[in-house]
């Protein structure tokens, strides 16, 4: 899977789109009944209007890797909008790997670092919030700041 998730990366989201319709056309249960499509969102004029901080920071910290175009971006890396842990109902994995960063599997590949030294924790819930808000359609997370300063406390116990 590795080389597939490398060549996706080098594609545009409105490709990836069209390849997982396509795809998912292709692979209907008995009953015809089709499976959902993975949503490419991008809501990025909304997000920054509504969370100016964050969007800042984004900029700054996460945009060289994760913006669409950027030159990292076609590193294997994928699309903000189908991550799993800016979806979720709960906030703790995707504030784990901000502050932790992210190894690639087997050492090779990207990576993504550990911001936790670099970023307070008003600023990694600014970011989180805005990509939340940009690349999902998923409500707000209730009690950022306070579940990222809870975190923050359990990984300096460790």
């Amino acid at each position: 899977m590795g080389p597939v998730t490398e060549g996706l990366s080098r594609l545009d989201d409105a490709d990836v789109k069209a390849i997982s319709v396509y795809i998912a056309s292709r692979m209907r249960p008995a009953g015809g009944v089709t499976r959902p499509v993975i949503a490419i969102t991008d809501n990025a004029q909304g997000a920054a209007k509504n969370h100016v901080l964050g969007g800042q920071l984004f900029q700054g910290a996460c945009a060289g890797c994760h913006e669409s175009g950027a030159p990292m971006s076609r590193q294997a890396r994928a699309s903000l909008s189908t991550v799993s842990a800016l979806k979720a109902d709960d906030p703790r994995n995707v504030i784990q790997a901000l502050m932790q960063g992210i190894s690639p599997p087997a050492g090779k590949g990207p990576y993504m670092p550990s911001f936790a030294d670099n970023l307070t924790d008003e600023d990694l819930a600014a970011i989180l919030a805005y990509s939340r808000a940009r690349f999902t359609d998923e409500p707000a997370w209730k009690d950022l700041d306070a579940t990222v300063a809870a975190i923050r406390k359990e990984n300096a116990k460790q």
